[in-house]
């Protein structure tokens, strides 16, 4: 158990599993383009593509760790969700 200056636990290992889901689900929701379609497979294939962004965000954040020679497990990765999908909505744009 990691305790603070205050002897309190820290926050990152007081985090039930199920809360540490929570954070992932809202990440992938976040990684989806939002629809406002009532069908499921249209809806299912946002969620899809979203865990599909997300994955490649855990995968990019775990190869710059590789790359530096310091692979860690932080609360929070190097880099930001909204830093990566700003660097692939650029790169897909330069694609088209």
């Amino acid at each position: 158990m990691d305790l603070n200056a205050h002897g309190k636990v820290a926050a990152e290992h007081s985090k039930l599993p199920h809360e540490r889901r929570w954070d992932s689900y809202s990440s992938i929701k976040e990684a989806a383009a939002w629809t406002a379609s009532k069908e499921f497979e249209v809806r299912w294939f946002h969620f899809a593509f979203g865990c599909l962004v997300y994955n490649m965000w855990l995968l990019v954040d775990f190869l710059i760790q590789d790359r530096i020679g310091v692979i860690e497990t932080l609360s929070e990765p190097r880099i930001s969700l909204s830093r990566f999908l700003d660097w692939l909505k650029k790169e897909l744009v330069t694609l088209v």
